[in-house]
Parts: structure tokens; sequence; C-alpha cells
């Protein structure tokens, strides 16, 4: 439809149609290896108040925050489905805050390692965002499960939940 401007970037892009933003969008000469690396440097991931275990899901991985909690959340970082992974700060900041709240709820956290793209296009994270759900679902550990995410999360969020329903909806 439309042939691409080699010296446009997609902060230009973002800027053009939403303004000035703080996020560490890639500069126009560098390759993703590189953003994926600074976008990790503004994360400052506090592991101390989690006890994690990592497993594998497929062609993805989970990291289990652990506090002991009778519900999980399924949790899935944002980054624009190219960068970001299950160390979310964002993630660990709300959460956090949320379970040392007094009579808040004990919950543990799932986050999400799906594969980003480019070098895993269009339907990888979609794929991998369902089969962590289902992976979940059947852990039999927790009383209940709810999913969450941020930004390109909280599309694969929305599409694991919906694609769980159509499959039990459609047997």
């Amino acid at each position: 439809l439309f042939e691409r401007d080699p010296d446009v970037t997609l902060g230009d892009v973002a800027f053009a149609l939403f303004g000035p933003l703080v996020l560490p969008w890639p500069t126009k000469d560098e390759e993703i290896p590189g953003f994926r690396k600074r976008f990790k440097s503004l994360q400052t991931y506090d592991q101390s108040t989690w006890t994690t275990e990592r497993f594998e899901v497929g062609a993805c991985s989970v990291l289990l925050h652990r506090r002991g909690g009778t519900h999980v959340i399924v949790w899935y970082h944002g980054g624009g489905f190219m960068c970001g992974d299950s160390e979310d700060q964002l993630m660990n900041d709300v959460f956090g805050e949320l379970s040392k709240r007094p009579g808040g709820a004990t919950f543990d956290v799932a986050s999400v390692d799906y594969r980003l793209a480019p070098e895993h296009p269009y339907p990888a994270a979609v794929e991998d965002s369902r089969a962590a759900l289902a992976c979940c679902l059947e852990l039999k550990a927790y009383d209940t499960v709810s999913v969450a995410g941020c930004s390109a999360g909280a599309n694969l969020a929305l599409n694991a939940c919906l694609g769980d329903f159509h499959q039990k909806n459609n047997k």
C-alpha cells in the first residue's frame, strides 16, 4: 500500500500521532538487539520480594513469582511485541504494592515470556499467550486465575481469554 521511508522511525510516527512520549523508542540507526538492551536497562526489577520458578510452555517460558497465594495473575508484558520480558518492572511495582497492603489479597504472578517480533512474526506471540494461559489454568494450585497486561501485553491477555473462551464453547 505504501513504501517505507528509511529516514522515518517508529518514534517519528508515534510523535506525530501522540506527541512526546517517555518511551525509549528506537533511534534511526539502532538495531533491534541494541534497542532491547536499552529498554531492559531502564527497568529496575527487584526479585527480592518474590520466590521465582521458570518453566517452559511450548515455545515460550513463564516466570512464576510466588508469594504463597491462592490466586494467580497471568501477566503479559508490554513492549510493542518486540521488546520486554517476564522480569517486567511494571508487574513488580504494581503487584508488589498491592500485595503489601494490609488485608490485601495474597496472589502469585505468572509472567509470560512470549516470542518477540521481528524474529517471530505474528501469530507467534498470540500462540504463546494462549499456551501460557492454558498451562496456568491447569496448575490446580490456585483457586482463581486472572489475566492482565500492559500495552501489547494487554492485547495478548485479551486474545488469550478469547481463545480460551472460544475453545471451551466450540467443542
